[in-house]
């Protein structure tokens, strides 16, 4: 099991999904009045991917309307390099990181970090997100 779904520094950041669980698609962010839920949500690119089925895992991201980071404590490859390329963000150790990976000290830290943004300003995340996509 990877650090970053177990009971690491990343228990700190909350419910992280893994790639199985994007075949069921992403709920949409939620709107209430001024408050916004779920404009974020976080995979942990360490876990397996079916790579037989990631077409389909493709297609159901292009329907997302949240934010989707995710998160890998080594560089991704094969389905999981498919499946990070295709996300809005990726976060991974420093090291030789791909174009689209963004290299940080601290993955966990990172992504709380970005967890905190997000809560205090959800509907420019929601905003950004479009606009990078």
């Amino acid at each position: 099991m990877s650090r970053l779904t177990g009971t690491g520094s990343m228990a700190s950041v909350g419910h992280v999904l893994a790639p199985l669980d994007l075949y069921a698609g992403l709920p949409a962010p939620q709107v209430a009045g001024d408050a916004v839920s779920g404009a974020l949500q976080l995979v942990d690119l360490d876990r397996p991917i079916d790579d037989g089925r990631l077409p389909a895992l493709l297609a159901a991201l292009r329907a997302r309307t949240a934010l989707v980071v995710g998160l890998a404590e080594r560089v991704p490859h094969g389905p999981a390099a498919v499946l990070a390329e295709a996300l809005d963000l990726t976060l991974v150790p420093p090291g030789d990181a791909p174009p689209w990976a963004v290299p940080v000290p601290d993955v966990p830290a990172a992504a709380a970090a970005l967890q905190s943004a997000v809560a205090a300003a959800p509907r420019a995340a929601l905003v950004l997100a479009a606009v990078l996509r």
